[in-house]
Order: C-alpha cells, then structure tokens, then sequence
C-alpha cells in the first residue's frame, strides 16, 4: 500500500498502478502454468488428460 501511495504521488493514476499489478499476477500466473506443462512432459509418466487440462 505504501508502495501504491508514493506512485501515486509521481503523478502515475491508481487504474495504471493496478493495471500493472494484474500484469504481474498474470505473468507469473502463466509461469507456473508452463513450468506444470514442462514437469508434466518430462515425468516418466505422461498423464495426457492433465495435460490437455493445462494447455486449455
């Protein structure tokens, strides 16, 4: 919250800041959706119904 105050305070608008937080939570969001999708192909054990799950 301090960190959103002293942004805002350098003329950056609240909608800009939490724009720029949902890209964040979305990239990392994305990151551990392909790091599941790549441990998942490299199990000795492919599991295709999971798969097809988390490419969807």
């Amino acid at each position: 919250m301090i960190n959103i105050l002293r942004q805002v305070a350098n003329d950056v608008t609240y909608k800009t800041l939490l724009q720029q937080q949902m890209s964040r939570f979305n990239r990392n969001k994305t990151r551990a959706a392909y790091d599941i999708i790549r441990s998942n192909l490299n199990d000795t054990i492919t599991d295709f119904t999971e798969l097809r799950n988390w490419l969807k």
